[in-house]
Parts: structure tokens; sequence; C-alpha cells
């Protein structure tokens, strides 16, 4: 084995030594308040064009904005942290269905005659989105936490399974599964293995690497479209089919990056 070997996770690439995080295709030296607020100004406005039909970007900005302040006010009340839990957990999953729900209504008005090209430009829109909601996500773990590493556990365990594996079960649903998870996740790897080379990987050895993470997409792509089309009838599956669907493969999301996690340890 190479020494001082890199171990990549799913979403973060961390070193054995000083734990520098790559955050979905993001290198994130220092993360620092200042640094995620340039980061988080800078995404918003590379999407604004492309999302501006969908939704109200500057909105979501300013809300965010505004629940980052209301969490350190609350913060320095003495809040207790499963008080705080709750109150995040609330407020973070209002604020995303508000703008959501506008663009789930009009994708799918759309997604059910799509040929193979739209399917692919509508799978680059679910990747935006994705990259949107984690860091938009990490910025709530990080100011919520104070701590860098914290953030990226809680991401990688939580936020990324949540949001990709949602994705996943909207491609299924539209009928769009390996088309949408071709495209988002095999430009995760693109985005992934360019970067390993920079870093100093071989080309092989970032290949292999970022193609068991790819593999490991497709399966629970797979596992859901499985349970799905299981209880489908006549065209039609029952909302909690879906759900369930959605839940095992976070889980088995969860699962897979806290072993590699542990794998640090």
């Amino acid at each position: 084995m190479i020494k001082n070997d890199h171990i990549i996770t799913e979403s973060y690439l961390l070193y054995l030594n000083d734990f520098d995080l790559l955050k979905e295709g993001f290198l994130i030296e220092s993360l620092t308040f200042d640094k995620i607020k340039s980061s988080f100004t800078s995404n918003l406005s590379k999407i604004e064009d492309i999302l501006k039909s969908y939704v109200d970007v500057s909105k979501v900005k300013a809300k965010a904005k505004q629940l980052s302040v209301d969490m350190k006010n609350e913060f320095k009340k003495g809040i207790s942290s499963e008080e705080m839990g709750k109150k995040l957990t609330k407020l973070v999953s209002k604020e995303i269905l508000s703008f959501i729900e506008p663009l789930k209504k009009k994708i799918i008005e759309k997604v059910s005659t799509l040929s193979t090209v739209k399917k692919i430009l509508f799978s680059i829109i679910g990747l935006i989105i994705i990259v949107f909601l984690n860091t938009f996500m990490l910025n709530v773990a990080y100011i919520f936490t104070g701590s860098r590493y914290t953030a990226a556990i809680i991401s990688m365990t939580i936020i990324a399974p949540i949001t990709e594996e949602a994705l996943k079960n909207y491609f299924i649903m539209k009928g769009m599964p390996w088309t949408g998870t071709a495209v988002v996740f095999g430009f995760e790897l693109i985005t992934y293995v360019i970067q390993l080379v920079n870093l100093g990987m071989s080309l092989p050895r970032a290949l292999i690497a970022r193609a068991i993470t790819l593999l490991f997409h497709f399966s629970t792509t797979w596992i859901q479209k499985t349970i799905i089309d299981r209880y489908t009838i006549d065209g039609k599956v029952d909302t909690d089919v879906v759900f369930r669907a959605w839940f095992i493969g976070a889980l088995c999301h969860c699962a897979f990056n806290t072993l590699a996690i542990v794998s640090l340890s």
C-alpha cells in the first residue's frame, strides 16, 4: 500500500494528516465562515440563470441568511441542543419545501414527453439542485456546530444520503433512473478523478476508486427501483411505497458513508 494512502469517501476526501475536505466537487482547505459565505454566494450566482424560470434564487438566498442569523441568536440565548435540533429541522424543511414544490410541479409537466437529450438536460438540472442543497445544508451544519469536521460528518452521513437518494427516487418515478444516475454521478466521478490526479494520485487508481462509488450509486438506484416496481399496479404506486424505497436507499447510503468514516479510525 502506498504510504499516506488517500481514503476516498462518498462526498469527501479526508487526508489522514491534515483532514482537508473535498465536498461535492469543492476543495475546502480551511472552512471559515467567510469562505463558506463566499462559496455559497458564488454557487447561487452560477445557477441563478439556469433556475430563474423555476426558483426565486434571491429569495432562497435571503431565507438562508436569515435562518443562519436566527440560529446564531438562538444559540447565544442558551437554547438547548435538542431544542435547536428540532427547530432547525422544522425551519429548514419548511424553507426547502417552499421552493421545491413549485419546481417539482413545473418539471413534472415536462418530463413525461422528454427525449433522451432532454432527460440528460433535466439530469444536469438535478445535479445543480443537489450541489445547491448540499452546500446550503453544509453551511447550516457548520454554523450550527462551529466545527468544519463535524459539519462534514453530518453532511456525509445525513445530508448527502437524504438529498441524493431523493433525486434518484425522483428519476425513477419519472422513468429516467439510469439516465439520471449516470449523468449526475458520472459527472461526480469525472470531477473527483480530475481533482485526485491533480493531488498526485495515479489516473488508474483514481478511476478505480471512483468507479466503485459510481457502482454503489447505481446499486441504490436499483434497490429503490426494484421496490417501487414490485408494488406498481397498472402504472400506479402508493406514496408510502415510494417513501419506503427512498428511506431504504438513504439508509444504505448512510451505512456506506459511515463505514468509510469508521475506516479512518
